[in-house]
């Protein structure tokens, strides 16, 4: 499945003689916010991801940087992966030719972290992922069978 989270865009993979599900699922860049658009966008994301038949899936964007590494952050979060190692992980989409942030600068990781708390309270970082989730309409059956699917 291609998952693509742009707005606008044409399928990452054409021909070739494979079979592949094309689902746009637009975001906003550096932030999953409690609007219309993210929440029918986030719905079809866990549609997707919380049925094991749709697997493997292409999550990208235009750069891989921004939205992807957004949801990056948001699906980490939910499985439970430390909150050091999710920085990280959205530290290396700076490695990106298209990216214009700099290696080591946290302040939009940490800019997504403090919307998180400021909406959701204190805690660790998988309860606020599964708090935005829960407030963007995802149910928690959808998360649970994501949450099986990559951890088996």
């Amino acid at each position: 499945t291609d998952l693509d989270l742009r707005a606008d865009g044409t399928p990452a993979f054409k021909g070739g003689g494979c079979s592949v599900r094309y689902v746009r699922a637009p975001l906003d860049p550096y932030d999953i916010k409690l609007n219309d658009q993210n929440k029918a966008s986030v719905g079809t994301i866990f549609e997707l991801l919380s049925d094991e038949r749709n697997y493997p899936v292409f999550i990208h964007c235009q750069a891989g940087a921004d939205r992807t590494g957004t949801l990056a952050l948001l699906l980490e979060g939910i499985l439970g992966v430390p909150e050091g190692e999710i920085v990280l992980d959205y530290d290396l989409s700076t490695l990106s030719g298209e990216c214009e942030r700099n290696w080591y600068e946290n302040e939009l990781i940490e800019f997504i972290i403090d919307d998180l708390r400021s909406v959701h309270g204190d805690g660790d970082l998988t309860y606020l992922c599964r708090a935005r989730a829960e407030a963007l309409g995802v149910p928690a059956s959808s998360v649970d069978a994501f949450c099986r699917i990559m951890t088996e």
